[in-house]
């Protein structure tokens, strides 16, 4: 799943524009097959043709792991401290870091 905000939806991107994969906008709020390896895509399309969702989205889980694969720990170190206070992290002793649930699926605030 991702979300798109409705401003680039429609104010930012040329919905009108002979080649709408090349808009900016376009290219930043919708992922494609393009962005994924040969061999992520070649393995989402087998799993489409056999017809079972389920797979598709265990693919789809695999391939987004793979591709964020948290080499500094971060999935570990970037855990609050306090069971009780999801998504915040309060690492620097001015600062609180907030993980938002929604960006850790939506491919446009990852693009950034």
């Amino acid at each position: 799943p991702f979300k798109a905000s409705p401003y680039y939806v429609d104010e930012l991107i040329d919905w009108e524009s002979e080649n709408l994969r090349d808009d900016p906008f376009y290219r930043l709020v919708f992922p494609t097959l393009d962005m994924l390896k040969d061999h992520h895509r070649e393995k989402l399309v087998r799993a489409k043709e056999e017809g079972d969702p389920a797979k598709i989205i265990k693919v789809v889980a695999e391939i987004r792991e793979d591709l964020n694969p948290h080499p500094a720990g971060q999935k570990t170190l970037n855990a609050p401290q306090n069971d009780d206070v999801t998504g915040v992290q309060h690492k620097y002793s001015e600062t609180v870091l907030v993980f938002p649930a929604a960006a850790q699926t939506c491919h446009a605030y990852c693009t950034y």
